[in-house]
């Protein structure tokens, strides 16, 4: 998250760096407490409107990677768990 927060206006470079966290994160949980200090790597300005909305996208096309089959079980990207 700390390297996609550092890179301006790249979207291919920071898409690549948010699918990487991922996988790296591993948790749905881990994924939330390195957005929250990194906001703006998903282009968020602070850190309060961090929510299920910022993983839902992030997720989208990414639904094979630890996180979101982690945030799958927890029901937090709409399905049934």
């Amino acid at each position: 998250m700390r390297e996609a927060a550092s890179v301006p206006g790249i979207d291919g470079m920071v898409d690549a760096l948010v699918e990487e966290s991922l996988s790296v994160c591993e948790t749905s949980d881990a994924w939330f407490a390195a957005l929250r200090v990194y906001p703006a790597a998903l282009g968020v300005n602070d850190a309060s409107f961090v929510g299920d909305v910022n993983l839902l996208v992030a997720c989208w096309g990414h639904e094979d990677t630890p996180v979101c089959l982690d945030a799958d079980a927890d029901c937090l990207l709409g399905g049934e768990g």
